[in-house]
């Protein structure tokens, strides 16, 4: 009967520590991702029918300068490598022309080849006539600069005799700095720095018995986050849809309404 009462006991108290926790968490829902909102990136797509001049854009390097690595996984990084394919990706949904100029291997080989007239389709060489490359008007370049853990962090535990409950909350920042550069002028006509929040809440609950002389930890959790690497591309989709603003001249208002999901500047 002490074990039922005291099982009941933890678990009641599991439920309001999640309530309080969840409640907290409700008052920043606005920030958090939805399926639709990730995979058909409105906002982005809406830009898209608002293009009418035939800018070019190539993207450089975006690397990842956190410094932030997970140890247990022996070094791995905590946000995504990818930081210049995911620009592209997100400049290409939102309508943007773009030129290669983050991996040229396979253009610069088949280049050659071609000057050597050794690439063809098998009976004739594959000619290369003078200006057939187009050039960028603008570049991108930038980096993931931030990630910051816990700098919002709530919680709260209770235990007695042994037996209890607790529940925190946490807040996680990523963070982008992004240039656009006129590639004839070398002139930076944008730079921004993008942050994205995340939001993660942990509920945990813990009994202790002591069964002849050996301790006996029975947990029972729930831990809730927001994706990281989604955090990140969903903070390069905004910095794509500024860039998309500043380079073909479109209001920042417009559009602004196909996104529900907050960012913090």
């Amino acid at each position: 009967m002490k074990t039922l009462l005291t099982s009941i006991f933890v678990v009641l108290l599991l439920g309001i520590l999640g309530l309080g926790i969840s409640g907290c968490a409700d008052k920043t829902q606005q920030m958090h991702f939805t399926k639709k909102e990730f995979y058909q990136q409105p906002e982005l797509l809406c830009l898209s029918t608002k293009i009418h001049t035939k800018a070019i854009i190539g993207v450089g390097s975006i690397p990842d300068l956190t410094g932030k690595s997970e140890i247990a996984t022996l070094g791995s990084h905590y946000v995504s490598q990818a930081g210049s394919q995911m620009m592209v990706s997100s400049l290409k949904v939102g309508g943007a022309r773009l030129v290669n100029r983050h991996d040229v291997v396979i253009l610069n080989f088949e280049k050659s080849a071609a000057m050597e007239k050794w690439l063809g389709d098998g009976k004739h060489y594959r000619q290369i006539p003078m200006g057939c490359l187009l050039g960028s008007n603008y570049y991108v370049t930038g980096s993931i600069s931030t990630l910051d853990f816990n700098t919002d962090s709530k919680g709260v535990e209770l235990y007695v005799n042994g037996i209890g409950a607790g529940g925190r909350y946490q807040e996680i920042i990523v963070g982008g700095d992004f240039i656009v550069t006129n590639t004839r002028t070398s002139e930076i006509i944008f730079a921004k720095t993008v942050h994205f929040k995340l939001y993660a809440k942990e509920i945990k609950a813990g009994v202790f018995h002591l069964y002849d002389d050996n301790l006996v930890n029975l947990n029972m959790g729930y831990t809730g986050n927001d994706p990281l690497q989604m955090a990140t591309r969903y903070m390069i989709d905004q910095a794509a849809a500024e860039i998309i603003r500043k380079v073909y001249d479109i209001d920042g208002k417009i559009c602004t309404d196909q996104n529900s999901t907050s960012v913090t500047q």
